[in-house]
């Protein structure tokens, strides 16, 4: 069964690397993860096939098999080659994170072990195989000095600080928004979105010499308010799970709570009382970047307390239809969480 879906996948693969050739542009992220699933479906094709041959029976099953046993893994060569070009633009452009050098590990990998397949035909131990991914995978996992996460957030934290050279730090998340400002716009957006990369809910520690700021740290918050509002309204939502930020004991859910006419000042934030609480709801930010925030819970800070926050699952925001008004006003449909302390 696995045979003929390994041999229609490396024939798509070959397809699209063709159209690569001709039209001269370079491989996009996602066929990374189309030569890695096909690198597995091979192996587990020549694991099954070497059992298969092991009796030369001179059927002409036992030939086709043994055909396919040698010819699927330089035919799988070039798809490699392929995945490298993609890598290597990605890392070069986008630089390091933890899952692209797992790929890039796993890439390695898979040219050690089909060379080593080539090599030794029938004759190699495919077991030897399995166990040496294992190892790998455990050597860049855990061991220091070769574990991806440390290597990619060192490189990540490396460059925004570089880029960064001339300001004090750490800085007020108003003060980095100004020096990304200042900065050409792609290297604007690559900072922001490295600063968000490293930052977690309750782990600030990789940036705490590069900002001060106790909440999560999200790239809208950090690029400049230049994005116009076309849509007659904005929405966002998450099905994912809500973490518990450390350190808050209790949480409550707030379903389809609805605010009408509610002011949006000069920052772009708009005051909703829940709870006799005034959590602050970034309206601009959510309306220019909704692409970016959607499918990721938000967390809001709220007025004159460090005891709770509010982290948003979804939001449908109007824009207020009161041409009287002098102030900026919208209509809020939301559904959070209230975390205390």
């Amino acid at each position: 069964m696995l045979q003929p879906l390994a041999a229609i996948y490396t024939a798509i693969l070959y397809v699209y690397a063709a159209k690569i050739l001709l039209t001269f542009t370079l491989p996009n992220g996602q066929i990374s993860y189309m030569v890695t699933g096909l690198t597995t479906v091979v192996l587990v094709v020549i694991y099954g096939l070497q059992a298969y041959t092991l009796e030369n029976d001179g059927s002409n099953s036992f030939k086709i098999a043994s055909i396919a046993r040698r010819l699927l893994p330089p035919l799988l060569i070039p798809l490699l080659v392929l995945m490298s070009v993609g890598l290597c633009y990605r890392l070069g452009e986008y630089g390091p994170t933890a899952s692209r050098l797992y790929v890039a590990a796993f890439n390695i990998w898979a040219y050690a072990i089909m060379a080593y397949i080539i090599i030794k035909g029938s004759r190699a131990n495919l077991n030897s195989v399995a166990i040496s991914f294992a190892a790998a995978f455990v050597a860049i996992s855990i061991i220091p000095g070769l574990n991806v996460s440390t290597i990619a957030n060192t490189a990540i934290r490396t460059s925004v600080i570089r880029a960064l050279d001339g300001h004090n730090r750490p800085m007020t998340v108003a003060e980095l928004k100004n020096a990304i400002a200042e900065m050409p716009a792609k290297q604007g957006t690559d900072i922001a979105s490295k600063i968000a990369y490293l930052d977690d809910w309750d782990d600030h520690n990789l940036v705490a010499d590069i900002v001060k700021s106790d909440s999560r740290i999200y790239e809208w918050q950090l690029l400049p308010d230049t994005a116009a509002v076309t849509n007659p309204y904005t929405t966002i939502g998450t099905n994912q799970a809500i973490r518990i930020p450390q350190g808050y004991t209790s949480v409550y859910h707030y379903e389809n709570h609805s605010t009408h006419n509610a002011v949006v000042d000069s920052n772009g934030y708009a005051k909703i009382a829940i709870d006799s609480l005034n959590v602050n709801i970034p309206v601009d930010s959510i309306t220019r970047y909704s692409e970016e925030l959607c499918n990721k819970p938000l967390q809001c800070t709220v007025d004159g307390t460090q005891d709770a926050i509010f982290v948003l699952s979804s939001a449908m925001i109007y824009p207020d239809t009161d041409t009287a008004s002098t102030n900026k006003k919208v209509r809020i449909n939301l559904k959070g969480y209230i975390f205390r302390k």
